[in-house]
């Protein structure tokens, strides 16, 4: 019962762990972004999750292909792949500006040989 349980933990941890996803919005309500004259297209975020053995052995991670997707055994999750993931999503709505980039990485350990990292990536794009 005990090794059940524990390869369903594993299961779900697999599961949940190591993915990118993009997310936009496009609504400002008539409200100004960036310089003047520019006209804004979308607020686009970008979170990768990671999962990594003692904190360094990457297991699975978000992979910078494209949304939805997991890379295994490779660290992907850098402010450099952020930011290109963000701004090809930007290109692909038509913007040809980007503002206000943002980025913020985090993690937990969740027993003494796992962690956990998030990194989030947010920017407002303009054309």
């Amino acid at each position: 019962m005990k090794k059940m349980v524990l390869t369903l933990a594993a299961a779900a941890l697999v599961a949940v762990s190591g993915c990118t996803s993009v997310q936009t919005a496009e609504k400002f309500n008539s409200m100004p972004v960036g310089e003047a004259g520019k006209v804004p297209v979308a607020h686009v975020n970008v979170k990768m999750t990671g999962f990594y053995l003692f904190g360094l052995f990457p297991i699975f991670c978000g992979s910078v292909a494209s949304d939805g997707k997991t890379a295994a055994f490779s660290d992907t999750l850098t402010v450099e792949n952020g930011v290109s993931l963000l701004t090809r999503s930007a290109r692909g709505m038509g913007g040809n500006r980007i503002y206000d980039i943002s980025t913020t990485r985090s993690g937990i350990f969740l027993f003494p040989l796992f962690s956990f990292d998030t990194l989030n990536i947010s920017g407002t794009t303009a054309k």
